[in-house]
């Protein structure tokens, strides 16, 4: 990607459930943000990159009495990020990249349940990602 360029991903996730199958949550979610190449070779990339993510995220609860939450619905969130990717090029136009990002949310959440029971999820202070591909460049 050029530099200071951006690019916009929505991304939509199916339900999952935890570990108890009790609990299951979705999340839809979007980004933009931008890299600027530290280092742009012919052979190696490398890419200091920044983004807001914004988002919902919501929790399901199958039909169990035990479980009653205080405030049912989607959580919306807001989270900034920062990161750095690696690019080599492997023959011709074929490309590998990988890299890292750290986020952390400017909204938090948690979704709680009556009674004493503990909450079945809260958003941790700070998360990460790790990712990886193949490309062709033109």
């Amino acid at each position: 990607m050029a530099p200071g360029a951006a690019r916009d991903q929505p991304d939509v996730r199916p339900e999952q459930h935890a570990t108890n199958p009790t609990f299951g949550f979705g999340l839809t979610a979007g980004w933009l943000g931008g890299c600027v190449e530290a280092i742009d070779g012919r052979a190696i990339t490398l890419g200091l990159c920044g983004r807001v993510l914004a988002g919902a995220v919501y929790a399901v609860i199958d039909e169990d009495e035990r479980y009653v939450p205080t405030d049912p619905g989607a959580r919306t969130w807001v989270s900034a990020g920062a990161g750095a990717r690696l690019g080599a090029r492997v023959v011709g136009p074929l490309r590998v990249e990988a890299g890292v990002d750290v986020f952390a949310p400017m909204t938090r959440y948690s979704f709680q349940l009556e009674g004493e029971q503990p909450a079945p999820f809260e958003q941790p202070a700070i998360g990460g990602a790790a990712f990886g591909g193949v490309g062709v460049t033109f």
